[in-house]
């Protein structure tokens, strides 16, 4: 072997001032790079936003460490960055990143061994938080990082250091992303090297640059390609936390209740795990199922769950829904907040980030919704009372007090003939609603929100509704205004709830 970088004597340790530098430098390689990886992204769906996904998660790891002793500074980065995990690539690198700081994090005085050994477990730790790994792809750079730091450390006649272990790692990750397209034929069709896998690169350039090694930033390495997009896949991406309760750790294997609930759901499957945290993700066309099967295994374990995401993912081919065709232009980013997981695929359809909450909505919560919305404004629709102490970031926040109201806010996009906050304000405040419990009387409960020339109203009910509890509705309303087009959604809620909202 000839004279390499990991001959050089670098640092001896792993140390907080090390670990604070690769996590800044992640950042900054994971921002420099995002586009082409974006541009890159066709495996598990083009949907081109791996490189946004990884930093984003990145980020949130790096929002969320601190501490004076490596143990704490990894912790608090892995917990950061699963809880921040967006989109599957980022519930890689968040699993990735967890391994790693478990490792390190129990480690007395990190040596290059022990780092070798961390960057394996990170691997390890990626592999199984995907359902159904295939070659090509970020865990096949992760793994050929391990292998290749593993041999550097065992190199008994070098002194080897952790700046060579950093810069050996890199190096195979980046041979891992030349070589990704020959091992899966949807890259090799597309002529690309796998994005994820070319974000594990960056990563591991991060850390090797934070070590001291000499080498050029991603974005100077990566190829450009345009990338033709194929049509088809999973409509929706659910992405949820479940959380222990700190009294009761669950019994059950949470990470394979949900990695096998929500495989049987769709496909894209990757759950992440942390002490008391579990993040899952997958791309579907039945999302209320896949929510309902990550309520069931949260149940089992007697645990919550928290932060349930769903978006569209855009793809051409599919059919909208109740609310129509698309309706938020780029600029604009949507966040529907609502306790109606009913309304979700409607939302989602639409256009908006839907943030399915019980109603005790937590920041963190609102935070990965606003940042999943991005768009230059952002428009909350708190469906669900979102609580006075509650930073919407700057959002513009749009009154809308229940889903009627948000419904009719987020359908005025398509129509708007100007300002689109304005038609948005415009037609949450005519909104009138009303509510039938069971035992109102219809006649007065309803006759309360009529007038004249109601042209559409909206009925909101409950799953526990009869026909009869709907028709006694219907009948006051076609008594009322003969000839009024009535819409009948439903909220997916517990109860014999029915709102009514006219315009």
């Amino acid at each position: 072997m000839d004279d390499a970088p990991w001959t050089d004597q670098g640092a001896g340790t792993v140390d907080v001032a090390l670990v604070d530098a690769w996590v800044r430098l992640s950042v900054d390689e994971l921002t420099a790079v995002r586009p082409r990886l974006d541009a890159l992204n066709v495996f598990p769906v083009a949907d081109a936003d791996t490189g946004t996904n990884m930093l984003l998660t990145m980020r949130a790891g790096s929002d969320a460490s601190h501490g004076a002793d490596l143990s704490t500074v990894l912790t608090t980065l892995a917990r950061g960055a699963l809880l921040g995990a967006r989109g599957n690539s980022g519930v890689i690198l968040a699993a990735y990143l967890g391994g790693i700081a478990l490792h390190l994090g129990s480690a007395e005085g990190a040596s290059a061994t022990d780092l070798a050994d961390a960057l394996a477990a990170g691997a390890v730790a990626a592999r199984d938080a995907v359902a159904d790994p295939v070659p090509g792809t970020a865990l096949t750079a992760a793994d050929a990082a391990a292998s290749a730091a593993r041999a550097c450390a065992g190199e008994v006649d070098r002194a080897q250091t952790v700046r060579g272990v950093a810069t050996v790692a890199a190096d195979a990750a980046d041979r891992a992303v030349e070589e990704s397209s020959s091992l899966l034929a949807v890259l090799r069709d597309a002529d690309v090297p796998d994005a994820g896998a070319a974000g594990i690169a960056a990563v591991l350039g991060a850390l090797a640059r934070a070590a001291g090694a000499s080498r050029p930033r991603a974005e100077t390495e990566l190829p450009h390609h345009e990338v033709d997009r194929p049509s088809g896949g999973p409509e929706f991406e659910v992405m949820l936390v479940v959380r222990a309760a700190p009294e009761a750790p669950p019994e059950v294997d949470v990470a394979a209740g949900l990695r096998q609930a929500l495989t049987e759901c769709g496909d894209s499957v990757a759950v992440v795990a942390g002490p008391g945290h579990w993040q899952g993700h997958v791309h579907t066309d039945r999302p209320l199922r896949a929510l309902a099967a990550a309520q069931e295994v949260a149940d089992s374990a007697g645990a919550e769950m928290r932060q349930m995401c769903v978006h569209s993912l855009d793809l051409p081919g599919h059919h909208a829904g109740a609310l129509s065709e698309p309706a938020v232009p780029g600029s604009l980013g949507v966040v529907v907040v609502t306790a109606s997981p009913g309304l979700v695929t409607d939302y989602a359809r639409a256009g908006a980030v839907v943030l399915v909450s019980p109603g005790d909505l937590e920041q963190s919560e609102l935070d990965r919704a606003l940042a999943e919305a991005g768009g230059a404004t952002t428009v909350v629709l708190p469906a669900v009372a979102a609580g006075p102490d509650l930073d919407v970031r700057g959002a513009t926040v749009v009154p809308a007090p229940t889903d009627l109201h948000a419904v009719a806010a987020l359908a005025a996009v398509q129509v708007a003939d100007g300002p689109v906050l304005d038609a948005m304000v415009h037609a949450a405040a005519s909104v009138r609603a009303t509510r039938v419990e069971p035992g109102d009387d219809v006649t007065v409960t309803v006759g309360g929100v009529m007038h004249p020339g109601i042209e559409v109203l909206t009925l909101l009910h409950a799953d526990g509704c009869t026909p009869a509890d709907l028709r006694a509705v219907t009948d006051v309303v076609e008594a009322a205004s003969p000839g009024v087009e009535i819409v009948v959604l439903a909220s997916g809620r517990p109860g014999r709830t029915i709102e009514v909202g006219v315009e």
